[in-house]
């Protein structure tokens, strides 16, 4: 398939070379030869083409490399401001990382501070309790030792009241008696 495109080509350049065709023996830049002026005529046109076509194609081409200009620019543009928007972040970033470091800190001196006063606030209410106890323990002793001091006055004046009966008789024995069990009384009391 190739040949069949090649070969009509080779042949066309064959005869231009030979000077043969149409015109017998006249050569290929002789002004009789219809080839030498469909040649020149192809390439007057495709010179004329090209002028424009070049033009246009230059115009195309410096359009296309000035928007590439103009891209790398942005790009170029937008990766300062990243780069300049990623120190930012990362300075951000550390800024928060001290924070929160300080925040934990902060957190643990207050613990530390909470822990020393709940013991001290545990130790007084401890001691507020002894000390009520104690006081309590100490009121229950002393109203102990008067009940056991009146029960014992009250004894000791029954017996003596009794012993004091058996010995005497009498209406004075008597009175000295209630007199004595009355000084007793209120000596006890």
């Amino acid at each position: 398939m190739a040949a069949d495109m090649v070969m009509p080509w080779l042949a066309f350049a064959a005869d231009v070379v030979e000077g043969a065709g149409d015109h017998g023996s006249v050569g290929w830049f002789s002004p009789k030869n219809t080839y030498f002026w469909v040649g020149l005529g192809f390439v007057v046109f495709i010179a004329l083409i090209a002028r424009q076509a070049w033009g246009a194609i230059g115009r195309a081409l410096d359009a296309r490399a000035a928007g590439i200009e103009r891209q790398i620019q942005e790009a170029r543009l937008l990766r300062d401001e990243a780069q300049k928007q990623l120190a930012e972040d990362q300075r951000r970033q550390r800024q928060a990382a001290k924070d929160a470091e300080a925040i934990v800190e902060q957190a643990r001196e207050d613990a530390k501070a909470l822990k020393a006063q709940a013991e001290k606030d545990a130790e007084a209410l401890v001691d507020r309790r002894t000390q009520a106890v104690e006081s309590r323990i100490a009121q229950l002793q002393q109203s102990a030792v008067a009940e056991v001091r009146a029960a014992a006055a009250h004894a000791a004046v029954a017996a003596t009241r009794q012993t004091l009966q058996d010995a005497m008789t009498g209406d004075t024995g008597r009175q000295a008696l209630d007199a004595a069990i009355a000084e007793v009384d209120k000596s006890l009391h």
